[in-house]
């Protein structure tokens, strides 16, 4: 039945967290006799500087992953369901992206991420105007993971939701090959080539991966194709001195889609494609490439000079499902170069007495442009020209952060001033009407942040910020009246926001609980209208009180490790500036209430089984709050071993996903023309995965 939850998988569930519970107190004694861990300072790349992870004062989750990696690898889904406050929806059609928000930020996007820096190896991969794609992301190098959840402008500007920053693998002190396929349901194939090649004088390397992506799709119409090339080299010039240079291309010449359906239709049959999607033969290509390089130096052991550069182009075709602009070409060419110095007194004292201080000072500037033309969508294609225009997004913002600390307290002062210039320039001749514009969006970001270590173990914080979000040029130049030109009806939106947090780690266990609660004015939500069904349309919808709990557990045992998180946020309108009455609405497109269980279980030194338990609370799929989308339970399960043959090491995984083929709706397109909310999640799949390393 669909939308169904059985009860057996509840008490199943219930069973687990009891269970979990019930050894971890038994284990009560076990934890009191471990030993005191003193964490050292590491590089934080959410942050842009090195910190004692126990002692930030925001509320940060960091993941580490195996080069053994034993998922599905469908999207970058599977590295985030363990991050409390994060939700993501969309896994399965690639035509759209992946979507995820923090804190309901960025649940706005119709497509890619918005409201949330995307940042790989120190290089940024969202655009300056707040665009994210996920499909040149190299999932099978990813090493760790570092999610800041809340309000992040003042280290990254355009950013009001928060930073995903990804670490890759560096190269190994060895020449190795790596070879993984994956095989799965649906069409399902994936196949990776590693090389690592360090330097003779094993101070660096080069690290090459290629890798092709095919997938038929559960859905009709919902085809994939993917092939990309990855190049990291790095260079250890001394201990203090790291240079790293980073190259992408990614070529996907084939993404359709399915589209979404109304709930008659995804009652009756949830994997059909929408009619008119296969009419118009809606889908898109892309190719895109990205070069970047980062210098990290160390001055004296104390101070730190960080720097970037990057050039990226990005080449998309697209075709919607309607006639008028609905085949779309977007040729995108963007760079950007940052600097950080980090300024840290010459002393320090394991005294309480003692203060410390340091100053960091930095500065990133940014410059897009966007040629977007638009044709008639003549039945899949390409027909008369009926736009043509350039978009022009430069930013330049500088930022200074002052930090006071002592053994226990530790606090944060800092502001950050972002230019914002935007230009729109008319090529459309035919028409004889010259529509070029301009505008001018500036921000001041201020944050401050204080924790308080209480011992070795555990650590309290409170922080307060400021943030911005300017609407993407995608988003400005998509007028509802069919005007070219900038939107100028469509505001920045801005949050204010204050956190509070305590974070215990130890040993074998960490935990973290924090509450947070803040306000966000001009709302940036989509729509849709009759003319232009599967085109998304942007306005601001008044204000929205965000306030909520995240909480995170995870315990190692000796043979089980069990991770949990649960985030609840009520985020509601408040006041709106719509004809539409929204005040008391839940923003929509955002579960109230989100968990996550995973279990590890080691059956043997080379065998371990891990199971996994989802749940998505209810969700609204429109601002008026007519339709809601009810929760959901979803089980995944899988089975790996480890194979060793002389020097060959192999990593065998079978898994199971989406264990009770349970009938879902894995993407909501808010504010749908025509009640088309709904898009059908994975059913069940299973897959086979197999790595080796020589």
């Amino acid at each position: 039945m669909l939308f169904s939850r059985s009860l057996n998988t509840r008490r199943l569930f219930c069973a687990l967290v009891l269970g979990a519970s019930c050894l971890s107190f038994s284990q009560q004694t076990i934890t009191d006799s471990i030993a005191e861990v003193q964490l050292q300072e590491v590089e934080i790349t959410a942050l842009r500087q090195r910190q004692d992870p126990l002692r930030v004062a925001a509320a940060l989750t960091i993941k580490q992953f195996t080069d053994t990696y034993t998922g599905g690898q469908r999207s970058l889904q599977e590295y985030l369901y363990q991050v409390p406050g994060l939700a993501t929806l969309n896994s399965s059609n690639y035509a759209q992206d992946l979507r995820i928000s923090i804190r309901g930020f960025g649940s706005r996007a119709a497509f890619g991420i918005r409201g949330i820096k995307l940042v790989v190896d120190q290089i940024p991969e969202t655009t300056p105007d707040g665009q994210g794609q996920l499909d040149n992301i190299p999932l099978d190098l990813i090493e760790r993971i570092s999610v800041l959840r809340g309000p992040s402008s003042l280290r990254f500007g355009n950013a009001s939701g928060g930073v995903i920053s990804i670490d890759t693998r560096d190269p190994l002190d060895e020449v190795t090959h790596r070879f993984s396929a994956r095989l799965g349901a649906f069409g399902q194939s994936q196949y990776t080539y590693s090389l690592s090649l360090p330097s003779t004088d094993k101070a660096g390397g080069l690290i090459m991966q290629l890798s092709h992506q095919q997938i038929e799709g559960f859905r009709a119409h919902s085809a994939v194709e993917t092939s990309m090339l990855n190049a990291k080299y790095v260079r250890q010039f001394s201990s203090s001195t790291k240079w790293v240079t980073q190259f992408n291309y990614t070529d996907s010449p084939i993404a359709q889609d399915p589209g979404a359906v109304n709930l008659e239709d995804f009652q009756g049959d949830p994997l059909a494609a929408r009619t008119q999607n296969e009419v118009f033969n809606a889908r898109e290509s892309i190719r895109h490439y990205k070069i970047g390089t980062s210098l990290t130096h160390e001055v004296k052991g104390q101070h730190t000079l960080s720097s970037y550069a990057f050039y990226s182009g990005r080449y998309f075709e697209g075709f919607l499902p309607f006639s008028d602009g609905g085949a779309v070409i977007l040729d995108r060419q963007y760079a950007g170069q940052g600097a950080s110095f980090t300024l840290r007194s010459s002393t320090r004292s394991k005294s309480v007495s003692k203060w410390d201080s340091q100053w960091q000072f930095g500065y990133d500037w940014a410059a897009q442009k966007d040629n977007r033309k638009r044709y008639l969508n003549e039945l899949g294609q390409r027909g008369v020209l009926t736009l043509d225009q350039d978009e022009r997004f430069s930013s330049f913002g500088t930022y200074a952060i002052y930090e006071l600390s002592n053994r226990n307290l530790l606090a944060q002062l800092g502001l950050r001033y972002d230019s914002n210039q935007l230009r729109l320039d008319d090529r459309f001749f035919l028409d004889a009407v010259d529509t070029s514009d301009a505008l001018q969006l500036d921000a001041f970001s201020p944050q401050l942040g204080l924790s308080y270590a209480l011992g070795s173990r555990s650590s309290l914080f409170v922080n307060a910020s400021r943030s911005y979000e300017t609407p993407a040029l995608t988003e400005l130049a998509n007028s509802p009246t069919g005007d070219t030109g900038f939107n100028k009806a469509l505001d920045v939106q801005r949050t204010q926001m204050i956190e509070w947090g305590v974070t215990h780690k130890s040993q074998d266990s960490q935990w973290e609980l924090v509450l947070f609660t803040g306000t966000t004015t001009n709302d940036i939500l989509p729509y849709e209208l009759e003319a232009f069904p599967g085109r998304s349309f942007f306005r601001n919808a008044g204000s929205t009180q965000r306030s909520g709990l995240e909480t995170a557990y995870r315990r190692r045992f000796k043979n089980l490790e069990v991770d949990l998180v649960y985030t609840y946020m009520k985020l509601q309108f408040s006041e709106s500036d719509l004809a539409q009455e929204l005040e008391g609405n839940r923003l929509p497109g955002v579960p109230d209430q989100s968990a996550s269980l995973q279990l590890n279980y080691a059956l043997s030194k080379s065998t371990s089984l891990q199971y996994q338990r989802l749940f998505r609370g209810g969700l609204f799929a429109d601002d008026a709050n007519a339709q809601k989308v009810p929760s959901l339970w979803l089980d995944h399960l899988t089975f790996s071993r480890q194979i060793q043959w002389g020097q060959t090491r192999s990593m065998l995984a079978i898994g199971i996903q989406n264990l009770a083929n349970v009938d879902y709706a894995d993407n909501i397109r808010i504010n749908a023309f025509g009640g088309r909310f709904y898009e059908s999640g994975l059913p069940r799949q299973v897959f086979l995965s197999l790595s080796t390393r020589l």
